[in-house]
């Protein structure tokens, strides 16, 4: 339900207040992967689920992802502990009836720069939000360095240790 939300804050505790189905869960479970994308480690199941005996087999992810686009991203906009600003997060695919994740990072993002450009390319009159592999080369036209971590999640987990995320 939620196609573009930029959030920020700089207080300790945030909530998130909404109707039933707005999206609370999902922002949650989105946020949380992008910090550990790694399933094999983190599987997140919101307690409707558990407590669904219809959704048990189900992926409670990929059901949260628009099945006629069958991605989305998650990105977290960080600023490193030397000034920076790295992009980082997970894509999100569903491929063979089966949700992959990629951890992903844009470095070095020009401190104007909107995340809706970086994420959105205009063709004609409207904008569309491209798969992985044409983010990564809308980004190096914008002379950046889009990288995924498709099986090394460490090396992820090193992207966002080095700008001063520690995901526990």
């Amino acid at each position: 339900g939620i196609d573009y939300l930029p959030l920020g804050t700089d207080k300790p505790v945030s909530a998130f207040l909404g109707e039933n189905g707005a999206g609370k869960t999902t922002l949650a479970i989105a946020l949380i992967y992008a910090l550990l994308p790694d399933r094999k480690v983190l599987n997140v199941r919101p307690i409707s689920d558990i407590k669904d005996s219809s959704a048990q087999r189900q992926d409670s992810l990929m059901g949260r992802i628009d099945p006629e686009l069958g991605y989305a991203y998650v990105a977290m906009d960080i600023q490193t502990r030397t000034g920076t600003r790295l992009v980082a997060g997970i894509n999100l695919l569903i491929h063979n009836h089966r949700l992959h994740i990629t951890p992903f990072t844009v470095q070095s993002v020009p401190s104007g720069m909107d995340l809706f450009d970086l994420f959105n390319i205009p063709d004609g009159d409207q904008v569309y939000t491209p798969e992985l592999s044409e983010l990564k080369r809308h980004a190096a036209r914008m002379g950046l360095d889009c990288h995924s971590y498709e099986n090394d999640h460490g090396q992820y987990y090193k992207a966002l240790h080095d700008a001063g995320i520690l995901p526990t």
